[in-house]
């Protein structure tokens, strides 16, 4: 998918590099770019040094050079969007669409694990993770059915149900991913002629419950953290994605 650069925003280091609407990047640092989210993942991977950014513009190869620093809003990000491409359509048939299905929600999975691995090893904060809840998942809905009409809002539905189908299996209590775990020591303990009490039982569904609804607190609390982030900030593209 082509990565077209939507609005650039005053003041940042892509503005400051001379990267404009219109154009095309193609590589990061040498790393060819396949779609906007490898832009996203390779800006955060070289974030803490000068970035090459191999552009075409108007048929023509350019680099420039940007490195991330923290903006108004106090977010670390080049500064730009992105807008969708004009491709046309082709016809697909049912072997081709089963593996586009199968390759997006790889990459999506892969993101998503990129994303965490850093969040844990301390190279991102959880602010700039992408974790939300149903606030940001309004505010994102909203904003794809806006910019890419209904396309735009089906896309985020299949993002999030695999979100959740991910989530869904972590192994924590109330959660299917929970369920599994316990049938699974359940099961090794019935080898040695034990099993668990109800009581314990219980016990793991109570703490699994009171885990969901701190991640529900927390979650909401990031939600409404950008937002009051962004009060006073400078105004963001509408397609904003670097962070």
């Amino acid at each position: 998918m082509p990565v077209i650069v939507g609005a650039v925003q005053d003041n940042t280091p892509a503005q400051e590099a001379g990267l404009q609407s219109g154009d095309r990047i193609v590589s990061l640092n040498g790393q060819v770019v396949r779609n906007a989210q490898d832009v996203s993942g390779l800006v955060q991977q070289f974030k803490s040094a000068p970035i090459n950014i191999g552009v075409e513009r108007d048929g023509k190869p350019l680099n420039l050079t940007a490195t991330v620093r923290k903006l108004d809003d106090g977010t670390e990000r080049l500064g730009f969007g992105f807008i969708r491409p004009d491709l046309p359509l082709e016809p697909a048939t049912l072997s081709t669409s089963v593996d586009y299905a199968f390759s997006t929600n790889w990459e999506n999975l892969k993101a998503t694990g990129s994303v965490l691995g850093q969040v844990f090893a301390g190279k991102r904060s959880v602010k700039d993770s992408g974790l939300g809840g149903p606030v940001g998942i309004f505010q994102q809905s909203a904003e794809a059915t806006r910019l890419m009409g209904i396309e735009g809002f089906l896309l985020i539905l299949t993002v999030i149900s695999l979100s959740l189908g991910i989530f869904n299996l972590l192994p924590i209590p109330m959660l299917d991913g929970g369920q599994i775990l316990v049938l699974a020591i359940d099961k090794v303990m019935s080898w040695f002629g034990k099993t668990l009490s109800m009581v314990a039982k219980e016990r793991i569904q109570l703490t699994g419950l009171a885990v969901i609804l701190l991640l529900m607190v927390f979650v909401l609390f990031l939600d409404f953290s950008r937002i009051t982030s962004n009060f006073g900030g400078t105004d963001k593209p509408a397609v904003e994605q670097q962070k």
